[in-house]
């Protein structure tokens, strides 16, 4: 029966630790697309200012390459926005897991073993 119960909470020490390892890798993948999308439209914008300098400001409106520019700079930062927005909520489940898991570690040391060591 002993042994019965340490597998028991053994199994749901693995579940906890795997269910964190799944949101920490979901949290990594979300913040790279998000720092992925942050220097594209770092770099948008940038060439945005360069063909602001460059070209008067009367004819800037006029120039179709900077009409491109502008809605590429719209569209990405509505990408940027979406993927801070997952980033976000990943990086919050991925700490609500972490408390969980910590929670689980504490019961299992504290609770668990000193009551199959007696």
């Amino acid at each position: 029966q002993c042994r019965e119960i340490s597998f028991e909470s053994h199994e749901e020490l693995l579940k906890v630790l795997h269910e964190l390892h799944t949101t920490m890798k979901t949290y990594h993948t979300y913040w790279g697309e998000f720092r992925t999308a942050e220097s594209k439209l770092m770099l948008a914008e940038s060439q945005k200012r360069k063909l602001e300098l460059s070209i008067p400001p009367e004819k800037l409106t006029k120039r179709k390459k900077f009409r491109v520019i502008e809605k590429d700079i719209e569209k990405r930062k509505n990408k940027y926005n979406d993927a801070r927005t997952k980033a976000l909520k990943a990086r919050n489940d991925y700490l609500l897991c972490m408390d969980a898991a910590n929670a689980a570690l504490h019961k299992y040391f504290v609770d668990d073993l000193s009551d199959i060591m007696d």
